[in-house]
């Protein structure tokens, strides 16, 4: 019979389960490899993977009401799995957000930020969120788009990446217009990416975006990364990039 912890007790099963094949001579390689900004147990993802299913396994996957409590635990402690498995206990209870976690994954965001949980949570977390409750997608994509923190402007490019067939086009647009004159590279490298997703899909307006706005030559290049393999013969892709 599984048994059901509290968010106390679901905190000290993480801290066993991943204390038990914490790797120190991995977690100097990847504390490197994410510029000294976080601490790692040295736990790779598919160890990871297995070491969440077992507490999965044996307690079950932790509720909202659970995760109300558990996850700005693993939040506030420094090490960078725990904010995995936090992102992976919220992922597994997407059918049941409330429109009011937009606001729980916002200040998410705004703590320990790097491209690592940016980019989980805006599209996987945030985007089934509005994708649950459509009337949030324009509102949170022009509030975060303003924001002051960049991590947060990124979020309002990428929030639709999962989305199929990519139905709100035009909003992506409007969100990249006011970034794409910005020097970051994480802002560049998202417009070309949410650009290149776009562009499997609908392809022709990606190409008449690309065309008619000046963005960066990063964000070109990843825009148009796969249109270049195809058969589409627009002289945009001829062009130096």
């Amino acid at each position: 019979m599984i048994k059901d912890l509290d968010a106390n007790e679901w905190f000290e099963a993480v801290q066993n389960q991943f204390n038990s094949v914490a790797d120190p001579a991995k977690a100097s390689a990847m504390e490197a490899y994410m510029k000294n900004h976080f601490r790692f147990l040295g736990i790779p993802k598919p160890i990871r993977a297995v070491e969440t299913k077992k507490l999965f396994s044996l307690y079950g996957k932790p509720s909202l009401e659970i995760l109300d409590e558990l996850v700005p635990m693993l939040w506030e402690n420094p090490i960078r799995e725990y904010h995995y498995f936090a992102m992976e206990c919220l992922f597994h209870q997407r059918k049941h957000f409330r429109e009011s976690d937009i606001y729980f994954f916002e200040s998410l965001m705004n703590v320990h930020s790097w491209w690592d949980t940016i980019d989980f949570i805006s599209p996987n977390l945030a985007g089934s969120l509005c994708q649950k409750f459509p009337h949030l997608l324009v509102p949170t994509c022009e509030r975060w788009n303003a924001d002051n923190h960049f991590w947060i402007r990124r979020a309002s490019v990428i929030i639709q990446l999962r989305y199929k067939q990519h139905p709100h086009s035009e909003l992506l647009f409007d969100m990249i217009l006011p970034l794409m004159h910005e020097k970051e590279f994480f802002i560049r490298k998202a417009i070309g990416w949410s650009l290149r997703e776009l562009a499997k899909s609908q392809p022709e307006k990606v190409i008449y975006f690309v065309e008619n706005n000046p963005i960066s030559p990063l964000s070109k290049r990843e825009a148009l990364k796969h249109l270049k393999k195809n058969s589409l013969k627009i002289s945009l892709l001829e062009t130096k990039m």
